[in-house]
Formats: structure tokens, sequence, C-alpha cells
């Protein structure tokens, strides 16, 4: 290859490998601008097959009003890193009590299965599409739960029967789940079998149960794997649910409101939001949120800006009302910036899915 070729080759290879990026093949910019065109019409005298269009656009739903605004997409925040929440914690609020599983059903059932199997307790009734079991009548001389609940364990027959009902239901969030017990105490008179009024006789030991149900699936929970498919079905409808408006984002609970309002209140603690002061009465939580320093990924290093803040006068408070509305049977919360005034709609959505995302 002669000198003077060199350079004439060297350009050439220099275009080849630029591809596309220097000619007018590359048409990212022509798709994001191109428009539509009228559907393409046959003549009328030749064949005329079915249209199947398997490219249907469907229409925009746009609750936020955010069409043809420039919207910055952020990567979501990692809710593992904070701490989320205990995976299995026994919750009580009033005289109910529960067992919440970081867990869906269809695998907890399984595990529950094996929980009774292991107390050698029969099952009268077992029906995951529902999420109930229903013990057989079990004998066991009277104490305190822990007592009682050896006694069982043991395989001891006492004078008194016992029988328990579990049941499982979907969690607030997604992927969780919550389980009841109760339970019933009888003495058998005459040898006649019990008969179950179906009301809850002995809370402690009901909680007891919990108790020990939760030590079980911590140890077991992710062991043999396995499903069911029953269970997978249970309450299809989510008893939090997000809705998005332009204006005023709510997060609208399937609860009392007495469980919304801890359920809050927790979901704050668990998301490391700040709460200044709170009022029942009025169902408000006085918090400070700021979106932007919520982004350091040093919990740190973002304590101290809180603090900082908290410190200057001038600066912005990120002061915001977290209020509580019943309607019906469910309870709508909302994000205030004032008494009177709604909190931005974005940053109101924000907090509330942090809200959602944290509710157990």
């Amino acid at each position: 290859m002669t000198a003077e070729f060199r350079p004439i080759a060297c350009a050439s290879l220099l275009v080849l490998l630029c591809g596309c990026g220097f000619s007018n093949f590359d048409r990212n910019e022509q798709y994001l601008s191109a428009g539509s065109i009228d559907r393409v019409s046959i003549p009328e005298e030749l064949d005329r097959p079915d249209f199947v269009d398997a490219r249907v656009i469907p229409e925009v739903d746009d609750p936020r009003n955010i069409a043809g605004r420039s919207i910055e997409i952020r990567v979501p925040e990692a809710l593992a890193g904070s701490g989320l929440v205990n995976s299995i914690v026994v919750r009580r609020l009033g005289d109910a009590q529960w067992l919440f599983l970081d867990s869906p059903p269809a695998t907890v059932w399984p595990k529950i299965r094996g929980y009774w199997a292991q107390l050698g307790i029969g099952m009268d009734e077992v029906n995951p599409g529902l999420g109930l079991m229903e013990s057989t009548w079990v004998g066991a001389r009277d104490g305190d739960p822990e007592e009682v609940y050896n006694e069982i364990k043991n395989g001891a027959r006492g004078d008194v029967q016992h029988k328990f009902q579990l049941r499982l239901e979907r969690g607030i969030r997604n992927g969780s789940t919550e389980v009841y017990l109760e339970h019933h105490r009888q003495d058998v008179v005459d040898g006649l079998l019990p008969v179950w009024d179906r009301e809850s006789s002995n809370v402690e030991l009901e909680h007891e149960f919990l108790k020990q149900l939760a030590f079980y699936l911590g140890e077991n929970i992710n062991a043999d794997y396995a499903v069911s498919l029953g269970a997978a079905g249970l309450e299809t409808e989510d008893r939090a649910v997000l809705i998005p408006d332009s204006q005023t984002p709510l997060l609208r609970y399937r609860l009392s409101f007495s469980r919304a309002w801890v359920t809050v209140g927790q979901a704050l603690e668990n998301a490391d939001i700040d709460v200044s002061d709170l009022d029942r009465d009025s169902a408000v939580y006085y918090v400070r949120y700021d979106p932007e320093g919520r982004r350091d990924p040093n919990m740190v290093q973002r304590a101290f800006r809180r603090l900082s803040r908290r410190n200057q006068e001038d600066g912005p408070t990120h002061e915001y009302l977290v209020y509580l509305q019943t309607q019906g049977e469910e309870v709508d919360v909302m994000v205030l910036s004032d008494v009177s005034t709604y909190a931005d709609a974005l940053l109101a959505e924000q907090l509330l899915a942090l809200i959602k995302e944290y509710s157990s």
C-alpha cells in the first residue's frame, strides 16, 4: 500500500465505523416527532380481507394532567435500604391482634398447615379459597397460656376442650399476609361434645399461639418452598389504593379509621419521615418531608442535612399535614401544605406512595 493511499483508506474506515451516525439512516428524532397517517384504503375492485389492527393504541388515562409536559423520571427509592418493617411480627390494636408477614398468602398457607401438623392438631375444616382453617377439639388442662400451649404441644389430654379457627387475609402492602386466630374453650360435661358459639374465649392464649406461630414461620418460611394455588386467589381487591390526580391525589384504605390511623403512623416511622406532631381528634399528622433530601443514599448525611434544615429559619420548612378522612367504610389520606391548601400534587403523590409501600 502506498503512503498516499493510507490516509484515504483510514478516512474510509472511519466513516464505516461511525455508521449511520453521520448519515440519514439515524431516524431517532424523526420517530419521536412522527405523527399518524390515514389508514390505507383498498380499491373496491380488489379483495378486502378483514383488517386486524395488531397494534391498537389505547386511550391515554392522564389523571395527573402531565400530557405535553417534560417530566424527569427518577430512580425509585429502595425500600429494603431503610429497614422496611419486621418481616414477621405480631401486631395488636385494642382487642384485635394478628400476625403480619412479608410473604404472600399462597406461600404462607402450606407453612401454617405444617405448623398444625407439628402440634399434632387435626383439622375439621380447611378452605384455602377462603383462607380458613378450623381445628378439631383438643384436650388440655386449664392454666396460663404458655402452660396450655405446652400441654397441647406435648400431647397431654385434659378435661377442657380447645378449638382454634385461623384466618388468612391479604396484607395492606402487596405481597404480604395477615393471620388472625380465634380460640374457644369448653368444659366436657357428661361426655358430650362441646359446641363452638364462635366467640373468642381467651385472647391471651390466642396471642401465645400467634407468637409461637411467628417463631415457627421465622424458621421455616423460606425452607422447602411450596405454593397453595387455592390461597393465591384470596381477596384480589387491594386494601390500599393510590389514586393519582392533578390536584388532590389520595391514598384510600379499606380499613377502619382506628386501623388506618395506626397504619399511617407506623408507615411514617418505618419510612423515616419526621413526625413533628399529631392530633388524632383532628385526624392529622404534622410531618417534615423533603424528597430531594431523601435521595441522599447516606442515611447519616441525610439526618445531618435534615437537622441543618431545621436550623435554617429562612430556608424552606418542608412541613406538611397528612390528613385522614373517613368515607363510609374507607379512609382517604391526603397531603396539605396548610389547613386550607392542598400540597403540590406530584409531591403529595410521592409522599402517599411512600406511606402505601411502608404500610403493614
